[in-house]
């Protein structure tokens, strides 16, 4: 079947789950605004592929 989302998108969640942890638990944690503003387009994409995988899978089985 291959990937819900790429490979790239899914090493992306990744490494958000890490910055999450960060933020978290490390004191005095911050993010550059650039990089937060790239993270937030990149979110963006993949809500839609993963909106476009979920709607995929759910025709699949509801066409068996």
């Amino acid at each position: 079947m291959g990937y819900i989302v790429s490979k790239e998108l899914g090493q992306f969640y990744g490494e958000l789950f890490n910055e999450r942890q960060e933020g978290d638990y490390v004191d005095y944690t911050e993010f550059a605004r650039e990089k937060v503003v790239e993270d937030m387009k990149k979110c963006q994409t993949f809500l839609v592929k993963l909106e476009q995988a979920v709607d995929m899978l759910l025709r699949r089985e509801t066409e068996q």
